[in-house]
């Protein structure tokens, strides 16, 4: 029981930090993009 509960918030956590590293490449993204436009 409780290596279940412990495997489910590990993939819960890398699940955030995926979400994290795909909002912050999509953020890079789009400064770089408005950085282009605006030279």
């Amino acid at each position: 029981m409780m290596e279940m509960a412990y495997r489910s918030t590990w993939i819960a956590a890398e699940a955030l930090q995926n979400c994290c590293w795909g909002f912050a490449r999509l953020l890079a993204k789009l400064c770089s993009d408005a950085g282009k436009a605006l030279q």
